[in-house]
């Protein structure tokens, strides 16, 4: 996980809003092989953060086995908001 927001290559960074369309594109172009689940996952919520002018910050989570895990995020508010939740049930 990132404490903070990394920028995908060839992708604005510094609060650019990303059209949806070159989100998907350049998502498109990444090979299913490389780079590993958990850093694509990770380019997912940087795109979407990027995408969502009013996202402040963006996580996904996985629940296996009745586990909930955040396994990426674009911060650390995220994170903390999503173990809260966990707590919470």
């Amino acid at each position: 996980m990132h404490d903070r927001p990394i920028d995908p290559v060839g992708m604005p960074g510094g609060g650019d809003v990303l059209n949806p369309a070159r989100a998907f594109a350049a998502l498109g172009r990444t090979p299913v092989t490389e780079p590993p689940l958990g850093e694509t996952l990770q380019t997912i919520t940087l795109f979407t953060h990027q995408t969502i002018a009013a996202a402040a910050e963006v996580s996904i989570t996985v629940i296996a086995q009745d586990q909930t895990t955040t396994v990426a995020h674009t911060g650390t508010r995220a994170l903390a908001l999503d173990e809260g939740q966990y707590r919470a049930g």
